[in-house]
């Protein structure tokens, strides 16, 4: 992790901008080819580029290069090089599809970014780094050397789980100014798709509606991804923090769909956090649950948002199919038996969210109803 940051000002960037560089003709091409939730304009990018090549070009380069964190948005998009010549392209805040809010956790900020690899590869990434506003930080009873101190934890625990396809993955950790001009840990984690939020909310709405079927198996998919995920998790400990926010998506080479367990503030080794962080209600909270959260608890919170997702799908498909409002819940209840009956989702439900912790299975049984169930399923 690098220990220095230089800045440049907006009057040292336009001197560069100045200069005649010649850029990669298909750097643009491979961003625009990025699933991005903040997609920017070329007139925004082109001139990213020729900054980074004139920087890759400096020989005597021995920090980050860093664009001023108040240098205004609007006329130049933030970046970072980092001194293994990675190029960082802020792009914002990231939000969610269905309301357009900021993701904001309890100790960090999450916002989309663009990575360039020094061979002009190009990827997807999100940014996490510490919060800042005391006020929010308090609500949480943080201050910002525990956020601080969560990010680096959150990036070590990913370590721990590297190479696992069902567990986030973060490429690194780095300094970087924050708008404050204080240096800040970062961690530069692997963007996915977005979480299932997005892609139950959003993306796959129409399936609901058109392909009944394929919604399935993506629902089959993704959960069965997210449990192998969690699988892993639980040889060693507690998620603590599990949310539709926490799960994320991304596309397998058949087509669909699987889930990534994400988001690790919560996550400790051993049978037991000692502190229940949960950000979505009491909905999701098993009944147990007072100030510590367990293997048991994820569980409930697992089986409570495999019901979410299941029952919306079943009021996406009768809003489209059953014009009387007054049939509605009792065709719903058929529908509950019919569709998700005969791969025994309704059951496993059920059995995730006993209200006894100890009839819940364990994760390990989750995976192996999951994945009986999966291979009824052609997923060519």
């Amino acid at each position: 992790m690098m220990s220095r940051v230089q800045l440049l000002d907006e009057d040292q960037i336009n001197s560069m901008l100045n200069q005649k560089v010649e850029v990669s003709p298909s750097l643009w091409s491979k961003c625009n080819q990025l699933t991005l939730h903040n997609p920017i304009s070329i007139e925004k990018l082109a001139p990213l580029f020729q900054i980074r090549q004139l920087l890759l070009k400096d020989s005597s380069r021995d920090m980050a290069i860093q664009s001023h964190p108040r240098i205004d948005s609007q006329k130049i998009a933030p970046f970072i090089c980092l001194e293994n010549d990675w190029f960082i392209i802020t792009l914002g805040k990231r939000s969610k599809v269905v309301d357009e809010n900021e993701i904001i956790g309890s100790s960090k900020n999450v916002s989309e970014a663009i990575l360039i690899y020094e061979d002009n590869r190009v990827e997807h990434v999100i940014e996490l780094a510490p919060i800042i506003d005391k006020k929010h930080l308090e609500q949480f009873e943080f201050d910002e050397d525990s956020a601080q101190g969560f990010l680096i934890r959150e990036y070590y625990t990913m370590r721990v789980f590297r190479d696992n396809p069902n567990v986030a993955q973060s490429h690194t950790l780095f300094l970087k100014y924050n708008e404050n001009i204080e240096l800040a840990i970062v961690n530069l984690m692997v963007a996915y798709e977005g979480s299932i939020i997005r892609l139950f909310y959003h993306v796959l709405d129409y399936l609901a509606k058109e392909a009944p079927i394929n919604f399935l198996k993506n629902f089959l998919s993704v959960f069965h991804g997210f449990a192998k995920g969690l699988l892993a998790l639980h040889q060693y400990g507690v998620h603590g923090d599990i949310t539709p926010g926490n799960i994320y998506y991304y596309k397998l080479k058949s087509g669909y769909y699987t889930g990534v367990v994400a988001d690790f503030e919560s996550y400790l080794v051993g049978d037991v956090v000692a502190r229940a962080m949960q950000g979505n209600g009491p909905l999701l909270m098993a009944p147990e649950v007072e100030d510590t959260l367990t293997r048991c608890s994820d569980i409930y919170a697992f089986g409570s948002i495999m019901m979410l997702v299941r029952n919306r799908f079943i009021i996406m498909v009768i809003q489209a199919s059953v014009p009387d409002r007054n049939m509605w819940a009792e065709v719903s209840k058929k529908m509950i038996a019919d569709i998700f009956g005969p791969i025994k989702i309704n059951e496993l439900i059920d059995s995730m969210m006993a209200q006894n912790p100890q009839d819940r299975p364990k994760i390990s049984e989750v995976v192996s109803t999951l994945e009986e169930q999966l291979s009824k399923f052609d997923m060519r």
